[in-house]
């Protein structure tokens, strides 16, 4: 089960939505030039992606995660915490600290699933593509770790500041965008000082929430 989740997490973290460009490394962090069709964030987001373009100088990240997932139909949160390895612009990996856990890869499209314990069953063969939820949140959690390319953050979203303490972010899918039918929204939160990611929540539209706590970060 715990497996199943950081699947979900690392697929949600890392594909291409089909028409997006790969990450441009050499793209400005700042908001692209309005031009037709094309929304110009507000003052407050320009603000946060500014700070949130700090650590852009090193793209590669280590940092140790937390994750946590609440449902109506789970007697308790699920939770599990382990080792984040992002290497620019598209290979992400989540190894478990429990021995009985998994390292899950992403590849570019690919995800593979493979258990930290060799005696134990393998896991499913390398899965490419995926819903469009999938494909979109993916997309959304490789710009925010390689923190370098604010277009194809924004790409195929609507992005706000949400109400509460700190420096956050809100994304999600554009009107009439098919992960709509999946996911609700990605809130981010940013650290004041590094703009690093210091955690992400995930809202599902069956009312599933998957928050992962980053810490430790590496660069």
């Amino acid at each position: 089960m715990i497996r199943r989740y950081l699947a979900i997490l690392a697929a949600c973290l890392a594909v291409y939505v089909p028409g997006d460009s790969p990450l441009r490394a050499a793209a400005s962090a700042a908001p692209a030039k309005p031009d037709a069709g094309k929304v110009t964030p507000s003052r407050a987001v320009g603000k946060r992606l500014e700070l949130w373009a700090r650590p852009a100088d090193s793209p590669a990240l280590r940092a140790h995660y937390q994750l946590a997932r609440s449902s109506s139909l789970l007697y308790e949160p699920l939770q599990t915490a382990g080792e984040l390895t992002f290497t620019a612009p598209n290979t992400l990996e989540l190894r478990d600290d429990d021995p009985r856990g998994a390292t899950t890869k992403l590849a570019g499209e690919t995800l593979t699933i493979v258990a930290n314990d060799p005696a134990l069953p393998p896991g499913p063969p390398p899965a490419p593509g995926g819903s469009p939820g999938r494909r979109w949140l993916q997309a959304r959690l490789f710009a925010l770790l390689l923190a370098r390319d604010s277009a194809a953050l924004l790409a195929d979203s609507v992005i706000s500041v949400p109400r509460g303490p700190g420096m956050q972010l809100e994304l999600a899918p554009a009107r009439n965008h098919p992960a709509r039918r999946e996911l609700q929204r990605l809130r981010v939160q940013l650290d004041p000082d590094t703009g690093e990611v210091q955690e992400l929540q995930l809202t599902e539209t069956g009312g599933d929430v998957v928050t992962v706590s980053l810490s430790s970060h590496r660069r």
